[in-house]
């Protein structure tokens, strides 16, 4: 199931604090592959080994990278639109498998329901 993901590094940042436009260029200029919209949060996507010194531009340009929700992921190399009937159950399933204690992360191809 791996070859559905792509290990990367992802920086968040609070959408209600900073917006996509002024996180893009200084991303980018970090060396950043590709900067999202996600939710609440601005998602900014790197390459592993660029991961921290992403995250240290961004911290040294003053941007409120919000760090317990930055680290290495697994990104769905394509996302699946789902009815909100199998999104539910899928959520239920990913709360359920988190709920165990020896699992750490959960991952899905699931695409956000935005």
């Amino acid at each position: 199931v791996s070859f559905n993901f792509a290990r990367r590094g992802v920086v968040r940042l609070p959408l209600e604090k900073v917006g996509e436009d002024e996180v893009f260029e200084a991303a980018i200029d970090a060396g950043a592959d590709d900067v999202l919209t996600e939710d609440e949060y601005v998602k900014v996507l790197t390459n592993v080994e660029d991961f921290h010194a992403v995250q240290s531009a961004l911290i040294d340009a003053g941007l409120p990278v919000e760090g317990d929700r930055c680290g290495l992921e697994f990104v769905p190399n394509v996302q699946m639109d789902v009815t909100d009937e199998e999104a539910e159950v899928n959520d239920d399933i990913y709360s359920r498998l988190l709920d165990i204690e020896d699992v750490d992360a959960v991952y899905s191809t699931m695409a956000d329901s935005a």
